[in-house]
Order: structure tokens, then sequence, then C-alpha cells
């Protein structure tokens, strides 16, 4: 392949990928704020032993914790904002209502193919 094929290649993988990255940035940020509306509460990791923890959960999934038996959900986001959401059995619910809710709009939002 010449070399302006190559770099023509390559700008095209490199803007590609650069739009998948914003698209899934806007899905954790979307996700993020309806999180905080179901009663999620946001805990930023300042010290070594929160950023331990953090990065022992699964990035960008509801995780299941029991604590002091009590079930709660955290929500890691060690790239973004560098904190995690934690919300009990209510905000988890909350934001199953809300996702739903989300998915029906989007549905609305979407132009018919």
């Amino acid at each position: 392949m010449p070399k302006p094929a190559c770099r023509a290649a390559a700008a095209c993988l490199l803007a590609l990928i650069s739009g998948c990255t914003a698209f899934e940035r806007e899905q954790v940020s979307q996700t993020e704020r309806v999180l905080a509306q179901a009663g999620f509460k946001a805990i930023r990791a300042d010290n070594d032993e929160q950023r331990r923890v953090l990065a022992a959960l699964p990035p960008h999934r509801l995780a299941r914790q029991a604590e002091d038996g009590k079930t709660l959900y955290a929500y890691a986001d060690a790239e973004g904002c560098g904190c995690e959401y934690v919300g009990d059995a209510d905000a988890y619910r909350m934001f199953g209502v809300l996702e739903e809710r989300e998915a029906l709009i989007r549905s609305w939002a979407a132009p018919d193919l």
C-alpha cells in the first residue's frame, strides 16, 4: 500500500476510535446522571485505600455488595470522575425505573428507518 494510502487509513482509524471513545464517555455521563437522580451518592476516591477499592470494582457496571448486613450497589468510574456511585436497594430500584424511562424516550426520539 502506498504511503499516502497508509496515512489516510491510519487517520480514518484514529477518527473512528476517537468517535467511539467520545460516545462511550457520553454513555457513562448519562448513566451517572441517572444514578444521581435515583439517589446514588458519588464518593470521590481521595486516598490510596479508596483508589484501591475503586480499582477493584468492575468499571461502568453496577456491582452488588454486602456491607454491615445491608445490600449496596456501586458503580465505579475510576478514569472519569475518579469516584464510585453508591446506593441502597431503593436507589437501585429507582435507577431501573429511570433507565427504562430513558430508554423509552430514546426510542421515541429515534428516527424511523
